[in-house]
């Protein structure tokens, strides 16, 4: 077989109950205290779904559950809460006083045309910040989102203008209050921090400047009291790490901690005014801590959530994987006390994780190489096949919690190989610099890593194929050009496989202030390597699967239907399919669950007798 051109085809039953749950909400996300730290708040998965709290006096009495199909959640400064329904067109839900009572339904007013509350919410906020556009705006383009702030009753009715945007800020900062203190603006190719003296919108101070081609911030959170912001950087030696920011002190932000090898990707912990703890992943989850009386928590407690009352509890998650997890209260300065866990929920869970190795190797040019190998359970008969999942961006990275594909795959009973590639995120500039441009050398780190893993591992070497979605299928596709490639099929999902095609393809709705991103992050500050920016339909030396939505303005589907032309112009054997919706992040549970489905199948007609 050359060509096979397949619509929406897959297999009716292949996908169970259990694989849609993988792909859809973890049962129990989004912890939150309430700001008197009496309850604990959290959004459930699975079925049933809803909002989940807990009365912390009684932490091991069962949750209550709110039902609904919500996306989130916001405490108000007065116990009350707001629920956000994902089944709704318009940024909506329910209103709940307190948590012992009964919602009522808002929606957003017909005023605004669009809105989304602040990120982070301020907890003792009276109603509801959002930042939006008005009805009497002009529809501009979210390229810059040049989006003002507007305060809603939290039960719903008309918004108040708070602040108008002075033309730049993409990201609003407030204080605990409510009050706006600083926000992120984007001039040209420059990402700046502004500070508000007085309140004043239109007299913004510029604190510190990033360059997007290869610097960028990212806003961690801002003490109560709006008197110290904190923020993660990532770039070179001298900006990556984590700064402290006086907000009326003219002096620069200060760096108060930083890593040689990896960036800051994760969040703060912050108790009133002060920082805490820091939360990232490395090697693994880990927490540095700023406050001395946590310091000897050790890392296998989990990750902390927030600290509670004047400081001595804190609420823990610690994860397994499949979006389970176990959260508890951990009560200092006696960490030898059991954690109090709180009470289970007992709505629909995926199975248990699978159990991952950290893995590191070193590339033939000798990079060193960090990623992460899981295996399917006990009970499968010979030597296991291995899949190698890569990830998109390339600004993302992997972790050692499995995502729902790698889980997907391993129930399937493959071993699932993740790499960080060079180029990947999370490990400095010169290390992203080394993929830039260059992406046969990351092509070659997928193969080199491969290579290792099967020489240390009972891995069946005749059956390895290699999968990703985005940006993660044109580095599959790329390794099958390479001459001493080990993949037998390959799989890509809604991916590219010409990156300057892409950059130019104004189609995509990639936004002005990335696309700048995007071709420092793709093209690099070297000469690109003509060979490593497109894959050469006539070099592909493997079987190759091609899934695309129709509806994908990310990457439109036109780069899979080029691309399956020149397959078929050099009598390559492949087959495609394109479906009708469900965008580049594939849609609800059940879509993407089939999707991955139908890949699945392909690398297994394609490695099994």
């Amino acid at each position: 077989m050359i060509g096979c051109l397949l619509w929406g085809a897959s297999v009716r039953g292949a996908v169970s109950s259990e694989d849609v749950v993988r792909f859809g909400l973890p049962p129990i996300s989004q912890l939150q205290p309430s700001p008197d730290g009496h309850w604990i708040g959290a959004i459930a998965g699975g079925t049933p779904s809803g909002w989940l709290v807990w009365n912390l006096e009684m932490p091991s009495a069962p949750p209550r559950l709110v039902p609904g199909s919500f996306s989130g959640f916001l405490w108000g400064g007065t116990g009350s809460i707001t629920l956000l329904d994902s089944s709704l067109t318009r940024l909506g839900g329910w209103h709940l006083p307190d948590p012992h009572s009964d919602g009522v339904p808002w929606t957003l007013s017909p005023s605004l045309r669009w809105a989304r509350p602040l990120r982070p919410h301020p907890p003792r906020s009276d109603g509801l910040l959002l930042e939006g556009l008005d009805s009497r705006s002009v529809l501009r383009p979210t390229a810059n989102r040049p989006l003002d702030v507007f305060r809603v009753p939290s039960s719903g009715g008309p918004p108040e203008r708070v602040a108008r945007n002075p033309g730049s800020i993409v990201t609003w900062i407030a204080d605990a209050s409510g009050a706006l203190r600083a926000g992120l603006d984007v001039q040209g190719t420059q990402q700046r921090l502004v500070t508000f003296p007085g309140g004043r919108m239109d007299r913004g101070v510029v604190r510190m400047r990033f360059d997007l081609k290869r610097d960028a911030a990212f806003v961690l959170g801002i003490a109560a009291d709006g008197s110290r912001l904190w923020f993660s950087a990532r770039g070179d030696q001298n900006t990556r790490g984590v700064h402290e920011l006086v907000v009326a002190n003219p002096d620069p932000p200060r760096r108060i901690f930083s890593d040689s090898r990896y960036d800051f990707d994760g969040r703060g912990v912050i108790h009133g005014n002060n920082l805490v703890g820091l939360v990232s992943e490395q090697d693994r989850p880990k927490t540095h801590w700023l406050d001395p009386r946590w310091t000897p928590t050790p890392d296998s407690m989990g990750f902390p959530v927030a600290l509670l009352g004047d400081g001595d509890r804190a609420l823990f998650w610690r994860p397994e994987g499949s979006g389970l997890g176990t959260a508890s209260i951990v009560t200092r300065p006696d960490l030898s006390k059991k954690p109090q866990p709180l009470s289970p929920f007992g709505g629909t869970r995926p199975a248990e994780p699978f159990p991952t190795e950290v893995l590191q190797w070193t590339a033939r040019d000798g990079v060193s190489l960090e990623g992460y190998l899981s295996l399917p359970r006990e009970g499968t008969s010979g030597a296991t096949p291995l899949v190698v999942l890569v990830h998109g961006g390339p600004w993302e990275r992997d972790y050692s919690i499995n995502p729902p594909e790698a889980d997907f795959l391993n129930g399937r009973g493959w071993a699932v190989l993740r790499v960080n590639y060079r180029g990947s995120d999370g490990f400095g500039d010169p290390f992203q610099q080394r993929g830039a441009g260059h992406w046969r050398g990351a092509a070659r780190d997928l193969i080199d890593a491969t290579r290792a893993v099967l020489q240390s591992a009972s891995l069946d070497s005749q059956r390895v194929t290699i999968c990703g979605s985005s940006f993660g299928g044109f580095l599959s596709a790329l390794t099958l050009t390479e001459p001493d490639s080990p993949f037998r099929a390959a799989a890509t999902i809604n991916g590219l496989f010409d990156v300057n095609a892409w950059l130019g393809d104004r189609r995509s709705s990639l936004l002005p202030r990335d696309r700048i991103r995007a071709r420092h992050r793709l093209r690099g500050s070297r000469q690109p390597d003509v060979e490593s920016m497109r894959v050469d339909a006539k070099r592909v030396s493997a079987p190759l699967w091609i899934g695309h939505a129709l509806d994908d303005d990310w990457v439109p589907p036109q780069h899979s239907r080029h691309f399956e032309d020149s397959l078929r112009r050099h009598s390559k054997v492949y087959e495609s399919v394109y479906w009708s919706d469900g965008g580049h992040r594939l849609g609800t549970p059940e879509q993407r669950a089939s999707r991955w489905d139908q890949a699945e199948r392909f690398l297994r007609r394609k490695t099994y007798p």
